[in-house]
Order: C-alpha cells, then sequence, then structure tokens
C-alpha cells in the first residue's frame, strides 16, 4: 500500500486479524443475549399471565420494532457506543424489577416489553458495525454467523428452564433461576461491551478525526496517510432502499418474521 488511502478501502482490503475476532465475539455474544432476553416472555407468559400471553407477544413485538427506531435515531446523534449503554441498563433494570413483581401479568407485559424495546435498539449498531469494520472478504461470513448467535441464546436459555424444571418441582424456583440467567448473562456482555468501537463514519461526520483514525489503524495496522473523509452517497432513505431492492428487504424481512417464530 502506497500514497494515501481512503479509510473505507483501507477497511474493506484489511487482513483478518485479533480486533476483528475481538469484534465478532462481542457482536456475536450481544446477539446471544438478545436470544436470550427475547426468549424470557415465551418461556414465563404460560406460567405467569396465561390470559394475556398472547398480548405480551404483541407487545414484545411492537416494542422491539420501536426500540429499533428510537434508538437508530439516537445512534445517529449520540453514537452507538453510548446507545449500547443505555439500553443494555435498560435490559437490567428490567430484568431485575421483573425479579420482584412477575407473578404481576401487567407488570410481566410492561417489563418483558421494555427489554425488548431495549433490543431493538442493540440490531442497527452490532450489524452495522460489524459491517463497517469487517473486511470485504469475510463480512459475508461474520453477519451470518454472528446473528445467528440468536438462536444460540434462545436453544441456551430454553434447555436451562428445562433442566431447572427437572431439578426444581416449584415453578418460582425454576422462573427466577431463569431470570437470574439471564441478568448473569447480560452483566458479562455488558463488561464485553467495553471494547465495543465507535461508528468511524459517526467520528468522522461529527468532526472527531482522531478518534477515528486510531480505530482504523487499529483494525487494519496501516502507516501511511489515510484521507478521513467521507465518499458520496453514503447513505439511502427507506423509500430509495424500497424501490432499488425490494428482493433484498423481502429476504430480511423474512429472515427476521422466521427467526421469531423459531426463537
Amino acid at each position: 500500500m502506497s500514497g494515501v488511502m481512503s479509510f473505507t478501502r483501507a477497511l474493506d482490503d484489511a487482513r483478518w486479524g485479533w480486533e476483528h475476532w475481538k469484534l465478532f465475539a462481542t457482536v456475536s455474544a450481544n446477539y446471544l443475549l438478545d436470544g436470550i432476553m427475547f426468549s424470557v416472555a415465551p418461556l414465563m407468559a404460560y406460567i405467569v399471565a396465561p390470559d394475556i400471553a398472547i398480548y405480551v407477544f404483541i407487545a414484545n413485538l411492537l416494542a422491539e420494532w420501536l426500540g429499533a427506531v428510537v434508538f437508530g435515531r439516537l445512534a445517529d446523534i449520540y453514537g452507538r457506543r453510548p446507545v449500547f449503554t443505555l439500553v443494555l441498563a435498560i435490559e437490567v433494570l428490567a430484568l431485575l424489577l421483573l425479579y420482584f413483581t412477575y407473578e404481576n401479568p401487567i407488570a410481566f407485559l410492561i417489563l418483558t416489553s421494555a427489554m425488548t424495546f431495549g433490543i431493538g435498539g442493540e440490531f442497527g449498531a452490532a450489524y452495522a458495525t460489524l459491517a463497517e469494520l469487517t473486511p470485504k472478504a469475510h463480512r459475508g461470513k461474520a453477519l451470518m454467523i454472528s446473528t445467528n448467535f440468536w438462536n444460540i441464546g434462545a436453544a441456551l436459555i430454553a434447555g436451562s428452564a428445562l433442566i431447572y424444571a427437572f431439578i426444581y418441582k416449584d415453578p418460582v424456583t425454576q422462573v427466577r433461576l431463569l431470570l437470574l440467567s439471564a441478568l448473569g448473562t447480560a452483566v458479562v456482555v455488558g463488561l464485553a461491551r467495553l471494547t465495543f468501537p465507535e461508528s468511524v463514519r459517526w467520528l468522522v461526520i461529527r468532526g472527531r478525526v482522531a478518534e477515528a483514525e486510531s480505530i482504523v489503524r487499529r483494525f487494519t495496522g496501516v502507516r501511511e496517510p489515510l484521507e478521513l473523509k467521507l465518499p458520496p452517497e453514503q447513505s439511502i432513505g427507506l423509500s430509495e432502499a424500497v424501490s432499488r431492492y425490494p428482493f433484498r428487504l423481502l429476504v430480511l424481512a423474512v429472515v427476521t418474521v422466521v427467526q421469531y417464530v423459531t426463537s
């Protein structure tokens, strides 16, 4: 490599290295946590609130969609790292309150929806970070494998529920152990997020060039001068995405619905 290189090309052409492994592990752990958190309500609803279980599921899905919209916008304004911290705080607080109030059906509906509201806020940031910082040659593999950790998380918490039911006959003990398992996972994943990088593009837009350059060099190993400005047409609106990429959006929608149903 010689001369001045754009930061986007440097990231695209980089060799997969230790920083990419750390990012992949962090994002995968995040999806694993999301699978666990999102599965809490389905595992508990027909025990805790059987009369309103269907409404709990509907509220959870709507809350997740709303979280994606709200926190996606906040991430554009304040950056990904603060939003990641905020959504995790919401999820942990909801879990703690749920531990003491889960027998109240209304509290169960509100608090599980608060959890999924936070989960919705994580999708865009996690997905976009992998897409931005992963080398082009490995981007598709990293995205597909990482997002499937959602299913691993859902399977782990479902398996834990079966184990708790086998060992303990008291439903109260089973439910509390389930919630503690989710809470423990959230704490571990929260610690892993301390290494989560900010968006290079967001830093460039905000004029924080030194921070952006530091991240690019860390992920690429490039030492020569970098052109730290955004190329044209970095983003498109939803209406343009629908008209230009209808098949891709359809596939993404189908995958999302299948993921919800199977988890």
